[in-house]
């Protein structure tokens, strides 16, 4: 069994110290108990936490122990624990109870394959278990030893993964912790049977162009020689061992000489990693190709600032106007792969992003340099005052934290180093509220990477992935407001696409081209002034973008409009839900609320859009239709604005606008069809004179059709009756039931035209309303 320790040895692990003044931090998920987890991968918080500790590494063919430790600052239960070891390794002795097994396809830096053992622990607050194990060096080389904890809400809360890298040499002086990089990266030849596809079909390739790249220093060649050419293809493996063209990627064309190399030209790959660098001075040289990992818009370097770079063999004294192909080109240490897939996860964001440079609005383009190395422990994060991403060495296996980290990159770009200054960021948490300030940077970051991949979610790390779009009002762990970096990233998108979701949003620009001007055009400190500043760009502010924004529990005073007989259905207004519509006949008009089985949703009416002049209400039940009716016949032609309110009961309702357009005579009938969600329809009983007597009838066809009928009379001489609630009915009829004709009669008081409401309760059909 696993054995509980004090958690004091010092583990390789995703845990790094913080990115200090200036940074802005990777991203959190929904989970439980987020407040008191301290537990940090860069800038971000984690209640679980792996290390790996490995105190001697053995030499090929030698054994040594190893411990896994888990740490937990909630009551997280049962979690799954994985350990995979590389090719370089295999399990001695598992952890005891943990299950092993061989799985391929695994990562290039692994070797293609990995030793797996799995198990579960219990964890609880405050808890540290300690798995103890052993592993036999079956082969020489540097890979990574990887372990995940994934507990079963899969968030924040109950995921956590860590890894180290080892050398294993053939003697164990040659044996270490960590990764010794050589002096100058060779390239290998891509195996001949690879399938090479673009990681991103979607995204149209744009090149970056020839601005910024090495430029050669040569003095003037009398004798110039034919163009001499070298070509070929450059590509990379990603964590699921599949290959993919390197493009945008810089390729210098050099030669050797007695006084030392020197640069011939520079060029770029094109979409499908394929060079061609040619020049009249290279004939008769020995000449290599570089593989440079900078253009003019992005750069992937090591610890030390420099980018990486990898070096093919010499051609020998190559013949004047010939062009050689050196084929199919890849790293030759699997461990640099990764930088290879930050370089085209950046170069995915750049064939999105609108504008030669970062910021659109600059020809000077800025060079956004990511540091990365195979054993990197510091980041996710951006540091503003170097302009310069830190990632881990694991995250160019999550595109999500790349191209996250670098849109504060863009941000900071676009703002002219003005980058907002932000209040409780560190940590933050993508489901609760932070700052508007933080949810601003953070959120807008999480909309980046999701508007770049047509993709909603945020992926983190291994089985860590947020919904961005999905979670609305009531969704469990999730904070509300513009003070929500998730609520912040899912308006933007549903402002952007043009799909509707249940509920509030209807609305869909289809493209991010006008979230990206009013970016591009202002400095936002918040959501909220973002918003501002779109309306003052003469944007879209009204109540249809405001639902995308009203999805995402951010309310700037959005009123659901309603439309004429279009029953919505909507879910408990825990919130008030508020709605809009405007008067368009000369007739009565009503609007009904019908709430689920046994609860209580009251109707108010206002005369403004603030909701500071209540006109009417309606407040019965439970089980009750509650309405509101107005009379046009006498108040003017206007805005109305309604107001759900639960006061008992749970569960999604229905509300109904229904404006009156014709009359019904003496001695007539109307067919009146009604849907199963719709709740209310009018008509106008006019020409009544003192002493009359109307009757009317509501006959259902079905006998699933359950009815209720109202007659409403106002006062010319009380404006306030021309907005009245189910309760000022001056005559009903109610509960027949089911399948049963309704029937009411009353003896008219004064003239004018009477307002006829019929409530669908329940069921579908035709309703015959008919009038004596």
């Amino acid at each position: 069994m696993p054995i509980l320790v004090a958690f004091a040895t010092v583990l390789a692990s995703t845990t790094t110290a913080g990115a200090g003044q200036g940074a802005a931090q990777g991203v959190g998920q929904p989970g439980r108990a987020t407040e008191n987890c301290t537990f940090t991968e860069g800038e971000l918080a984690r209640c679980v936490r792996v290390g790996i500790d490995l105190p001697t590494v053995p030499e090929v063919g030698g054994t040594a122990a190893i411990g896994v430790e888990v740490a937990a600052q909630a009551e997280v239960g049962e979690v799954a624990v994985t350990v995979d070891l590389p090719a370089t390794l295999r399990w001695e002795r598992a952890p005891e109870g943990f299950a092993t097994e061989r799985v391929t396809g695994a990562s290039p830096e692994a070797g293609g394959v990995v030793e797996r053992a799995s198990g579960t622990v219990k964890l609880h607050s405050g808890q540290t278990i300690r798995l103890d194990a052993a592993v036999t060096a079956v082969a020489a080389g540097a890979a990574p030893i990887r372990a995940a904890v994934v507990g079963a809400a899969r968030s924040q809360v109950d995921t956590a993964s860590g890894s180290l890298v080892v050398t294993v040499g053939a003697t164990r002086p040659e044996s270490f912790r960590g990764y010794r990089e050589a002096e100058v990266n060779g390239v290998a030849a891509t195996p001949a049977p690879a399938v090479v596809t673009r990681a991103t079909p979607h995204l149209p390739h744009r090149s970056v162009g020839a601005d910024g790249l090495a430029k050669p220093d040569l003095p003037p060649d009398p004798q110039a020689q034919a163009l001499t050419c070298v070509r070929g293809s450059w590509r990379y493996q990603d964590q699921d061992s599949r290959w993919h063209p390197s493009a945008n990627f810089q390729v210098q064309l050099w030669r050797r000489t007695f006084l030392g190399p020197q640069l011939l030209t520079s060029d770029i790959t094109d979409e499908n990693g394929a060079y061609r660098v040619c020049s009249t001075a290279a004939a008769g040289n020995d000449v290599y190709v570089r593989f440079f990992a900078e253009n003019g818009k992005w750069s992937v370097t090591d610890d030390d600032n420099d980018p990486y770079a990898f070096v093919s063999r010499d051609i020998q004294r190559i013949g004047n106007g010939a062009t050689v192909d050196l084929g199919a080109l890849n790293p030759a240490d699997n461990n640099l792969m990764r930088a290879l897939h930050a370089f085209d996860e950046v170069n995915d964001a750049k064939n999105w992003t609108p504008g030669d440079c970062w910021d659109a609005r600059h020809t000077d383009c800025r060079v956004v340099r990511f540091r990365w190395t195979p054993t990197s422990t510091e980041g996710a994060f951006y540091r503003t005052g170097e302009n310069r991403v830190y990632l881990r060495a694991d995250d160019p296996n999550f595109r999500s934290v790349v191209v996250h980290e670098l849109g504060h990159a863009v941000m900071d770009e676009v703002y002219e180093d003005d980058f907002p200054r932000t209040e409780n960021c560190s940590p933050h948490f993508i489901h609760r509220t932070s700052s508007p300030s933080c949810a601003w940077t953070e959120g807008f970051a999480d909309w980046y990477q999701a508007a770049v991949y047509n993709d909603p979610r945020y992926v983190g790390g291994p089985n860590f992935e947020v919904q961005l779009e999905t979670p609305t009002w009531e969704t469990a762990d999730w904070d509300n407001g513009d003070g929500v970096e998730g609520r912040v990233a899912g308006a933007l998108i549903d402002l952007a696409d043009s799909g509707a979701e249940q509920y509030w949003d209807s609305y869909g620009e289809g493209a991010p081209n006008r979230l990206w001007e009013t970016f591009l055009n202002h400095r936002s400190t918040s959501f909220n002034e973002y918003w501002r500043q779109r309306g003052q760009d003469q944007f879209d502010v009204s109540d249809r973008p405001q639902g995308s924004l009203y999805q995402n529990t951010i309310d700037y005073g959005y009123r659901d409009p309603l439309a004429d007989n279009q029953a919505l259905t909507r879910p408990e207004p825990r919130t008030p839900h508020n709605y809009h519509f405007r008067t368009t006949t000369v007739f009565w008009s009503a609007v009904a609320v019908r709430p689920p089985a046994g609860a209580r949703y009251d109707l108010a009416v206002f005369g403004n859009r603030e909701l500071t002049q209540q006109l009417a209400s309606s407040t019965l039940g439970p089980d009750v239709v509650n309405f509101v009716a107005v009379d046009s016949n006498r108040r003017p032609l206007g805005d109305y604005y309604p107001q759900v309110r639960v006061a008992s009961g749970h569960g999604d309702y229905q509300v109904q606008l229904a404006q009156g357009a014709s009359q019904l005579p003496p001695a007539s009938s109307a067919q009146i069809a009604m849907g199963a969600g719709d709740v209310v329809a009018v008509r106008d009983v006019c020409g009544v004179t003192p002493e009359q007597v109307i009757t009317l009838t509501a006959t259902p066809s079905d006998g699933g059709q359950d009815a209720e009928l109202f007659l409403l009379a106002s006062n010319p001489d009380q404006p306030a009756s021309f907005v009245q609630g189910r309760a000022s009915a001056v005559a009903q009829a109610t509960g027949a039931g089911p399948g049963s004709p309704e029937t009411l009669t009353h003896t008219a008081t004064s003239s004018g035209c009477y307002g006829v409401v019929l409530v669908n309760r329940g069921g579908a059909g035709v309703y015959t309303l008919s009038r004596a």
